[in-house]
Formats: C-alpha cells, sequence, structure tokens
C-alpha cells in the first residue's frame, strides 16, 4: 500500500468516527500534518445567511495568527469538483491587503516594520473548501514557509478529501440538532415541574444558562458541557416527589419538613438511574447538594468524592437561588451573591467549579450593572453625607 493510500484510509476512518468540532480539527490537523507538511492550519464555518466564513479555534500553534478575512467572493473561483485555491504568495489574495491585518499583527508583535511584512506576505497559502450539494459548508487553511510541494502533488485528490471533511462536518450538525432537540425535552420536564413549584420552573432553565457557562470556563469539552446543562436543567426533577404542601410552603421549612426535601437529590437519581448513557448527567443530579466539608446531603460527601458535574451545578444552583426573590425573603443582588460563593469556596462550593463561576462572572453583563449600581449608591450616599 502506497503512503497516499494509506493516508486516505486511515483519514476516512478518522473523518468516520467524528462527533464534534474538537474531532473534527483534529481531522484538519492530521491533514495539515500529515500530508501538507503545512506550517499553520486553520478552520473556518461557513454562513451562507450572513454570507461570512467564521474561524473556529486555531488548530496549530503558530506566531502568524490566520487574518480571517474569508470573503463570499473568494467563493467564485471554486466548486465541489475543483475545491482548492492556492496562493503562490499571501500577497495574491486580497483579504491580505488590509491596514487592519497589518495593525493588528504589528499589535501582537508578529511584525516590527514593513519589511518584516512583507516577508510575511511571500508565504504561500493553499484553500480548500468545503461544499455540500454545491452549497459552501466551511473552509480550511494551509500557510507554507516555503514551496508548497505536498500542495501541487496531491491536488488531485483534494476533491475526495474536500467531501471526507464536508461529511464530517454534516454529521456534527445532525448530532448538535440531536443534542438540542434532547436538551429541549428535558428543558420541557424540567419546566413540568412548575405545575407544582412556580419559583423551580423559572430557576430551572436558569441554572441550566448558569451552569453551561461555568462549565465551558472550567475548560470542559463540548460534549461535557452539555452533560452539565442536562444534569442542570433536571436536578430538581426529584421533587416531582415531594409534597406540594411543602413545595408550595410561602413560609421556611420546618426541621422535619427540610428533611423531606432534601430527599429530591435521591429521587431524582431512582427516576432518571435506568437511562442509559447519561450516569455523569445523573451524578451532577444526585450530588449537587454536596458539600466539600461534608455538610451536603443526602450523602455527606467530602471534596475529591463529589464529581465536577455535581459541584457545577451546585454553584449555578445556589447563585440563582440568591439573586431570587422567593416569597418570604428578597433577592440579593448579583455582585453581593458573587461575594458569598467567593466566601464559601472549598467549604460550601468545589475549588474549580467556583474559578470557573468567578471567570464567567467577572466577564458578565451583570457584574458590570451590579458594579455601576454599587458605585452609584456609594456616590449618593456621599453627597447625601456632605450634605448633611
Amino acid at each position: 500500500m502506497s503512503f497516499l493510500e494509506d493516508f486516505l484510509l486511515s483519514f476516512s476512518q478518522k473523518t468516520s468516527t467524528v462527533e464534534s468540532l474538537e474531532d473534527f480539527q483534529e481531522c484538519v490537523l492530521f491533514l495539515g500534518k500529515s500530508l501538507l507538511e503545512s506550517t499553520g492550519t486553520w478552520a473556518f464555518k461557513y454562513s451562507s445567511k450572513k454570507k461570512m466564513f467564521t474561524s473556529l479555534e486555531n488548530t496549530l500553534d503558530i506566531s502568524l495568527d490566520s487574518p480571517c478575512f474569508l470573503k463570499e467572493g473568494i467563493l467564485l473561483n471554486s466548486s465541489a469538483s475543483s475545491p482548492a485555491i492556492f496562493f503562490s504568495s499571501i500577497s495574491q489574495d486580497i483579504r491580505f491587503f488590509s491596514e487592519k491585518f497589518s495593525k493588528r499583527l504589528t499589535e501582537k508583535g508578529a511584525l516590527e516594520n514593513e519589511l518584516e511584512l512583507e516577508r510575511k506576505l511571500e508565504k504561500s497559502l493553499g484553500i480548500l473548501f468545503l461544499f455540500e450539494k454545491q452549497e459552501c459548508l466551511g473552509a480550511i487553511e494551509f500557510l507554507f514557509l516555503g514551496e508548497a510541494k505536498e500542495w501541487e502533488k496531491y491536488e488531485s485528490f483534494f476533491p475526495v478529501i474536500s467531501s471526507l471533511l464536508s461529511g464530517a462536518l454534516v454529521k456534527i450538525g445532525l448530532l448538535e440538532k440531536i443534542k438540542r432537540q434532547f436538551l429541549q425535552v428535558c428543558e420541557a420536564i424540567g419546566s413540568a415541574i412548575v405545575q407544582k413549584d412556580s419559583y423551580t420552573g423559572g430557576h430551572t432553565k436558569r441554572v441550566g444558562v448558569f451552569a453551561g457557562k461555568i462549565a465551558r470556563e472550567c475548560g470542559l469539552k463540548e460534549e461535557e458541557i452539555l452533560q452539565v446543562q442536562l444534569a442542570a436543567v433536571l436536578h430538581d426533577v426529584g421533587k416531582i416527589g415531594i409534597e406540594d404542601k411543602i413545595l408550595k410552603k410561602k413560609a421556611p421549612l420546618d426541621f422535619q419538613e427540610f428533611l423531606i426535601m432534601k430527599q429530591h437529590p435521591h429521587l431524582g437519581f431512582e427516576i432518571l438511574k435506568h437511562i442509559e448513557d447519561v450516569s455523569p448527567v445523573v451524578d451532577g443530579i444526585r450530588y449537587h447538594h454536596e458539600r466539600p466539608d461534608g455538610k451536603g446531603y443526602p450523602y455527606g460527601l467530602k471534596e475529591g468524592e463529589i464529581p465536577l458535574i455535581a459541584e457545577i451545578v451546585a454553584v449555578a444552583d445556589a447563585f440563582d437561588a440568591m439573586i431570587s426573590t422567593r416569597p418570604y425573603r428578597k433577592g440579593l443582588n448579583p455582585l453581593e451573591a458573587y461575594e458569598e460563593i467567593m466566601r464559601f469556596k472549598g467549604i460550601q462550593f468545589g475549588h474549580t467549579a467556583v474559578e470557573g463561576f468567578e471567570r464567567f462572572f467577572l466577564n458578565s453583563s451583570m457584574y458590570r450593572q451590579a458594579l455601576l449600581k454599587k458605585n452609584r449608591t456609594e456616590k449618593e450616599k456621599e453627597v447625601i453625607k456632605k450634605a448633611a
């Protein structure tokens, strides 16, 4: 078997097992490194509605960032049967005449003067477009330091390679659609609790949003983020088994009522434990009221025994609970709730989950608005003080 035959067989196997954009990027990297020997490799998705390309994460760390100026017009020179375009010098590509591009590179320290810019533009660039039924799905950029001998050598096989990558992107799209639909079904189940507890209905949706953002800041993969969101949306599903007189009580629960309420994580586990392939989700539901100090419920687990998915749900759940107004108390403002969670890091809430929450919150509009409100209040107090 020749090198090319061996590569195409291996590449076909890789693309057939793709289930996420991360898997897709691994295939792109494999193509750039193993076959084309490119210096830099970037992947883009194309939106026919917006008529623009959107860059995925850089698939290879190099000093020169992808310019990300792929334009609609460049598609006129390509098709499914002839999906590749090659520029022996980047200066031939209309995207690279942008002052914004030159300035951005200079700011990042990649370019120091015009001579350096000229040297950078002498690099060659190959673009492989991805089509499905004559509709563009995306593109892959390959940057070469010198002559792109491998590009010319294997150019006749680009339609096959493009077809394999296009099929992988289509599969990812279908899987993402199924995941979205599944999440919507779970949200509907979570919202069904609103018939028993109006607070819980809106609460579950908000916790799902917060948990997803925290999970992303914790560096979880897309599949894991989805699991966190599902656990967050369904974390209170066990309340279906709690009596209405307890759920709908407008005053704080007494000791016996609270003992019953504390069983809802276990009840949620009992409801969902028979569903295949969702054990991480079930763990998130089962353990979301456990604490690192061992004072949680219903099992009394300690730090190191609680799954990260449950710790993330716990933080998202507590944050939303604190900022929500209940019949017997007014909700805290987001900044106060944030400070409360930070205060109990490692005590009530896991370290990793709190650190992810901190990054999410400090970059959110909630934080900016709360900070402005706090500053405004302090200024008003200062004016009143001076006036007195």
